[in-house]
């Protein structure tokens, strides 16, 4: 038992002392004899010591020397093995034999170009002689790695995608081959700006690995992602055998355009407005798009929240169907507030399928809160929040306010009687047919409107919506006649406009006797009516 441990050890000394000078010879310098040596120095320049390590290179004699001084090709070339290029040891490799010796790089050094091939020859030579010293000492060309890289912002487009300038960058430069002990990693290389063409090109990159995070997104688009979607990685490497630097690497990184919401009136052009009567039903319309990433969205919701002057009629429709959530959306008076929130889900199906944009039509009206000629703006807000999870980035919302002015009028008639005095009491009546039968019902009061003279003789008409209406007295003071004219005056009436009408006393003769005559000063006394504008 104790011959065969014996034996098997010596066994195992012996493979080792076998392997020794295989090991050494990977180590950095190829052992095949002496006298004669070559030391690789593998150095950016001769002035700094500092090797690079990581080459590897292979050793192949090409001719020997024979004793009267004539060279034999060897063929095929003889490999003597590879040597790596390692610190604090020799690196190259040692042989009895004279010849000529070619020294192949086969690997670059990490962070470098594979430099070029190179000849020596052995023994040296000094001034015709051979040299004492047979040590070569050599150092290769070696050039640092350097690539570049090109980031495309877009954002989806029609008929093709589009570039995005303005969008500002951070590049952070995470790992160095080799790295540098100035720096620490991860190391901020500065901020980029997005051109016209939405590139950003940089070059002059070392080996290593990269992040574009996106800063500040362009005007409209946004907002960025959470981390780490908010950055985009790439690499500059090269193979193990190139001679040259990398082909530029290309990274692109999409933005969403922020969703706009449109908001007319009566289909007007945006901001355009529109003067409506009180009483009077018209349309507000909201028009904005389905997000491309709406998938990604928390939610998305329309809220409008009417002022005192504008009363919600209802129902509202959207376009298209089946995009909104009924459970959370509809009109609550108390706060005058119309919410639609949509259906997610559905909101990304629509889309997939081509659905680009989302209409609602919201019946209003003014109130008696509105005042005539001055503007009611009311604004609806377009609500969303894509997700982000960053506090720099809240829920983001987009509005648009869209003014009405209300339109109303009103008119005075002056009431005298035949000595030209103010007469009071007279009583007059409007309504919406020539011939007097069907009365105005105000939208304010939801009253019939009747106003009546005072002892100046005026009869004054105020909040009336634009329009047309007729006038009649319906009553005068005891012994006067009552006028059985008809009178038709169009809100907002003219500059000229002066309504003075006479009533003549029961006992005063008519200044025309007769039935034919009274209706013809009548007749002209309403053709004598001037028109003056009441505010």
């Amino acid at each position: 038992m104790f011959k065969k441990l014996s034996r098997s050890i010596s066994l195992i000394i012996v493979l080792v002392l076998l392997f020794a000078p295989l090991q050494s010879a990977f180590a950095g310098l190829i052992e095949d004899g002496t006298p004669y040596k070559l030391i690789v120095h593998n150095r950016v320049s001769a002035t700094d010591p500092t090797p690079i390590v990581g080459a590897e290179y292979e050793v192949f004699r090409i001719s020997t020397m024979n004793e009267d001084g004539t060279v034999t090709p060897v063929t095929p070339e003889l490999s003597l093995g590879k040597f790596t290029i390692q610190d604090g040891v020799e690196n190259g490799f040692q042989t009895s034999v004279k010849g000529q010796y070619r020294i192949v790089p086969t690997k670059r050094a990490p962070g470098y170009i594979l430099g070029s091939s190179f000849t020596v020859e052995f023994p040296r030579m000094e001034n015709g002689v051979v040299a004492a010293n047979q040590t070569l000492e050599v150092y290769p060309k070696i050039v640092k790695l350097f690539g570049s890289v090109e980031l495309l912002k877009w954002t989806t487009g029609t008929p093709a995608n589009i570039p995005l300038p303005g969008a500002v960058f951070k590049l952070w430069q995470d790992t160095e081959i080799p790295e540098d002990s100035t720096k620490t990693y991860p190391y901020d290389m500065g901020d980029f700006t997005t051109g016209a063409d939405g590139k950003i090109v940089v070059k002059n990159l070392s080996e290593g690995t990269y992040r574009f995070c996106e800063i500040t997104p362009p005007d409209g688009y946004g907002p960025v992602p959470a981390a780490p979607n908010n950055c985009v990685s790439f690499t500059i490497t090269a193979p193990d055998d190139a001679t040259q630097n990398p082909e530029r690497v290309s990274v692109d990184f999409q933005n969403y355009p922020l969703p706009e919401i449109i908001k007319t009136v009566d289909g007007n052009a945006d901001g355009a407005g529109a003067e409506h009567n009180i009483g009077e039903t018209y349309f507000y319309t909201f028009t904005f798009p389905i997000p491309e990433n709406v998938a990604n969205f928390d939610y998305y919701r329309v809220v409008d929240t009417f002022p005192v002057e504008v009363d919600y009629v209802g129902p509202y429709t959207v376009t298209p169907t089946g995009l909104v959530d009924e459970t959370n959306s509809g009109y609550d008076d108390t706060t005058r507030t119309l919410t639609v929130n949509f259906d997610i889900a559905a909101l990304a199906t629509a889309y997939a399928a081509g659905g680009r944009e989302i209409s609602i039509n919201v019946p209003v009206k003014l109130n008696e809160n509105a005042e005539n000629g001055v503007p009611i703006i009311n604004t609806v807000y377009l609500r969303w929040d894509d997700k982000t999870d960053d506090p720099l980035n809240p829920p983001g919302e987009d509005d648009d306010p869209e003014p009405v002015e209300p339109t109303e009028g009103g008119f005075t008639i002056t009431k005298q009687d035949s000595d030209g005095n103010p007469l009071a009491g007279v009583g007059f009546q409007l309504y919406t047919d020539a011939e007097a039968t069907v009365p105005f019902i105000s939208p304010i009061t939801g009253l019939e409107v009747i106003e009546e003279s005072g002892v100046d003789g005026i009869v004054s008409f105020t909040r009336l919506p634009y329009g047309t209406y007729y006038v009649k007295e319906v009553y005068v003071p005891e012994g006067f006649r009552i006028s059985e004219v008809i009178t038709e005056v169009v809100i907002p009436v003219a500059d000229t406009f002066e309504l003075i009408i006479t009533n003549y006393r029961t006992d005063e003769d008519l200044p025309v006797t007769g039935t034919t005559g009274a209706l013809i000063f009548l007749g002209a006394g309403v053709i004598l009516i001037k028109v003056v504008p009441f505010h």
